[in-house]
């Protein structure tokens, strides 16, 4: 007996998907088409363009406005710089003024000397007598005046100011003049002299045969504007030499020697004066 084929057994499950599949293929496809009337797009980028101009011109003021900021904000710079600088100004011109007014109107005391004694040389110094005349040359009364005055031998270049310092002390004030000035005030165009013995210490000095001295005579007023401060000062060196009677051009130091020299050969020269 011939064998014949058999039949393959039906999957239900795939029957469905297949059957599904056949209905999805059978299903018309619609399409639409949106139609939008042209005055509602021409509103639409009506609006668009008056925002963009808005958006523009809100950029425009931002940016106009930071500008009008950084102008005031240099012109006010100028302005406050011109006022310091004008305040400055005022307040320098006012100084010199002050300046001024206190130059011409307070005292200035000047000072001139002149030799009323012989020189006299002992084994441990000299000694002088030396007219000072302090004069008031300004325009208002100088007071608390006093004078320093000390001799050298000779004095080292370069210490001028440190002894000028030591001499312009209070613990070196002549009391003689301060008695003279009968309460230490000297008016305007007032002078008062004084003759002061000047003394050297040579002690320390070889006196041997040859050896010349160079004596510097350094002294120091001291005074006050009346009624302030600060104290002003008058400082002044004298060199006091020898001449040669028969060339009287001719200076030179004096021997380191015991004895005399007449006043006669002596010349005093105040080689630096100033005041402050």
């Amino acid at each position: 007996m011939a064998d014949t084929p058999r039949e393959k057994p039906v999957d239900p499950i795939q029957q469905e998907c297949e059957s599904q599949n056949e209905r999805k293929d059978a299903m018309p496809i619609f399409r639409s088409e949106l139609q939008i009337p042209h005055s509602i797009i021409d509103a639409y980028n009506a609006k668009q363009e008056k925002e963009a101009r808005r958006e523009r011109w809100k950029l425009r003021i931002e940016v106009a406005t930071l500008i009008a900021i950084a102008v005031y904000a240099f012109m006010a710079y100028r302005q406050w710089d011109a006022m310091r600088d004008a305040a400055v100004a005022t307040k320098k011109s006012a100084e010199i003024a002050e300046k001024t007014l206190l130059a011409t109107q307070r005292p200035w005391v000047y000072v001139r000397m002149e030799i009323k004694s012989d020189l006299t040389f002992t084994g441990t110094g000299s000694k002088i007598d030396i007219l000072y005349s302090i004069i008031n040359v300004g325009h208002s009364p100088a007071v608390d005046v006093h004078l320093s005055i000390k001799m050298f031998p000779s004095i080292a270049f370069g210490r001028q100011r440190e002894i000028e310092e030591s001499v312009c002390s209070k613990e070196n004030w002549v009391p003689s003049l301060q008695n003279i000035l009968g309460g230490s005030v000297l008016f305007p165009n007032e002078e008062h002299t004084v003759i002061f013995p000047t003394q050297e210490d040579i002690s320390g000095v070889n006196k041997t045969a040859g050896i010349v001295l160079f004596p510097e005579i350094i002294g120091c007023v001291t005074y006050r504007f009346a009624g302030g401060e600060p104290i002003h000062t008058t400082r002044f060196i004298a060199h006091l030499k020898i001449f040669d009677p028969r060339n009287p051009d001719f200076v030179t130091g004096i021997p380191a020697e015991i004895g005399t020299v007449p006043s006669s050969q002596l010349r005093l020269s105040k080689s630096v004066t100033y005041a402050d």
